[in-house]
């Protein structure tokens, strides 16, 4: 079991470059990681996919990282995008995600430097815990130089700090970790939840129907690029309209929210011709950039019977 702290250490001397040409699996205190060759990294501990290189520093086929490291507010972390290794769900890391990459009884070298090579030491890394619950304006930072726990960092600082990138799902071990015997308590996650309705039901062949989709953050934080998916039902329904910042993209509409602050909710409909007779099972979902307090109301269902 690892040890939990708010800040640390990460002091090794040289630089080690490892050569990687196909998936490699390390098993060391902090859990198993399997090295891929995309430049990212999987704890299978957690379940989490890592960017192997802070943001700002290419990764190398080498298997090391060059360049440097780009220095951010937690105002424009948390807006970051990355479509990277054939993936576009990176996100900014909760403290505890990132605390979990971290060997924390080993003050000298908690950042492994075969999985992580050249990883920026003079600054701390951001993560999208905010620290006070009643405001953003202080947000937890994973300090990489003192070894020591450390006041959070304001999200307005100028002088910035690092960011890695990281997307899945923690595991509920790691989720469980979080306790307050053995960590900083969070002050608090978004929480989404979609509903969705319909304007008929019955309905007809040939029929104009409205689906309206609602969603609403029950959590305590801004959940951040919030983004709904309407699902299509092939052959059965037909799309002819949408609300704003709504498209049809293959057999789904995407739906563009944006920033949905603590207690918002916003709707969006979307307009469909029924062309089939019998039941009709419809569904949306919900994601932000922000790990959700609770996925099982992320999804909704709807199924409507459809007559001549």
């Amino acid at each position: 079991m690892k040890d939990k702290a708010l800040c640390l250490v990460a002091s090794f001397m040289g630089i080690f470059s490892p050569l990687v040409l196909a998936d490699i699996t390390l098993t060391l205190n902090s859990g198993e990681f399997v090295q891929h060759d995309n430049g990212t990294v999987t704890d299978n501990t957690t379940g989490l996919t890592w960017q192997v290189c802070a943001v700002g520093q290419k990764w190398d086929v080498l298997g090391v990282c060059t360049g440097k490291a780009h220095v951010f507010t937690y105002a424009n972390a948390i807006k970051i995008t990355s479509d990277f290794a054939d993936k576009t769900d990176w996100r900014l890391p909760t403290l505890i995600e990132l605390n979990s990459i971290f060997e924390l009884k080993n003050n000298n070298q908690p950042v492994n430097k075969l999985i992580f090579p050249q990883m920026p030491m003079d600054r701390g890394f951001i993560s999208s815990t905010i620290y006070a619950a009643k405001t953003q304006s202080l947000t937890w930072i994973v300090l990489t130089n003192s070894g020591k726990n450390s006041q959070p960092a304001s999200s307005s600082a100028s002088t910035g700090n690092y960011v890695r990138l990281v997307r899945g799902r923690p595991s509920a071990a790691l989720l469980a970790s979080s306790s307050p015997s053995n960590s900083v308590q969070p002050v608090g996650q978004s929480d989404l939840k979609v509903t969705l309705t319909v304007s008929s039901n019955p309905a007809k062949v040939s029929q104009y129907v409205n689906y309206t989709l609602n969603v609403t953050n029950k959590g305590k934080l801004t959940a951040t690029d919030t983004m709904l998916s309407f699902y299509l039902t092939p052959n059965l329904m037909r799309y002819d309209s949408a609300s704003n910042n709504c498209e049809k993209n293959g057999d789904s509409v995407i739906c563009k929210v944006g920033d949905l602050n603590s207690g918002e909710n916003i709707s969006k409909t979307i307009r469909v011709v029924m062309q089939e007779m019998g039941a009709m099972s419809s569904s949306t979902s919900v994601k932000s950039n922000e790990v959700d307090a609770n996925n099982s109301d992320n999804q909704a269902k709807i199924t409507i019977s459809v007559k001549k």
